[in-house]
């Protein structure tokens, strides 16, 4: 039977790091791993280097040889596939996978929580976004990626804190504990914060317990996402992004491409 030979593999590839799980054909998980980020916004080469990665760690992780990378068939739910231009070049690069299905981050998690059926998904991870599917129909808010968009995600979040530390070294605005051990992390060199942020909008992660800066920025993209999913609400349950992406329609190509 050719289901036999074939091994699935998911991957959830965002912008700070990529999970992986691999499986035979009927579900029995095999292994899981971790590898870098996969956003296609860094580059399609960067972003399939990471997803090849995370495969080879899986296979290396259940016994199997690296030749068993023509086995899988990849279900590659990426970051920054939404934008169609993205899309089309994801779907035209080389990968050593039997076959790959590329969607986007969102969409997989919205059929993974809920497993196929009606509803939606807000997420804030290194981006941020809403996506919903409702009478297969697809409806999305944010997600556009930085620095337009994405308010609430750990990037946008960390980019305000910058902000916030430069308006105190102007004076605009008092220096907290938060702010300062920032400001440290750069050398209490300003001009390193434009550069780092020119070339790299990332999340900085930082302890803030009692510091007056961080829970209102916090607080603030929180209730901007509570705001804007609105439209989102009536009959749409909000979840953490969790990944199970075969089903639905992705199970259903590969069944009509390796069937009997």
């Amino acid at each position: 039977m050719v289901e036999q030979s074939i091994l699935l593999l998911g991957v959830d590839g965002g912008g700070t790091q990529s999970r992986a799980r691999l499986s035979t054909y009927s579900g029995r998980l095999l292994a899981e791993a971790v590898s870098g980020p996969a956003n296609l916004r860094l580059g399609i080469g960067a972003s399939f280097s990471s997803v090849v990665d995370a495969a080879r760690r899986c296979l290396d992780t259940a016994d199997l040889a690296q030749q068993n990378l023509s086995r899988i068939v990849a279900c590659l739910a990426l970051a920054g596939a939404s934008e169609p231009g993205q899309l089309a070049a994801a779907k035209q690069y080389g990968h050593p996978f039997r076959t790959a299905v590329i969607t986007t981050d969102a969409h997989a998690a919205c059929i993974g929580a809920h497993g196929g059926k009606d509803g939606g998904v807000i997420i804030a991870g290194t981006g941020a976004v809403g996506w919903a599917v409702m009478k297969e129909q697809t409806y999305r808010i944010g997600g556009w990626g930085l620095p337009i968009s994405d308010e609430g995600s750990g990037a946008w979040i960390g980019i305000e804190a910058l902000r916030r530390v430069l308006w105190a070294h102007d004076g605009r605005i008092a220096w907290t504990p938060l702010l300062r051990v920032l400001f440290t992390e750069f050398a209490n060199d300003p001009h390193a914060i434009v550069g780092w942020t020119a070339t790299r909008l990332g999340p900085a992660a930082m302890a803030c317990g009692g510091d007056k800066i961080a829970p209102h920025r916090t607080c603030r993209g929180r209730s901007r996402w509570c705001a804007d999913a609105c439209p989102l609400r009536s009959g749409i349950a909000a979840t953490r992004g969790v990944m199970s992406v075969w089903r639905e329609d992705e199970g259903d190509e590969v069944k009509r491409r390796y069937g009997k």
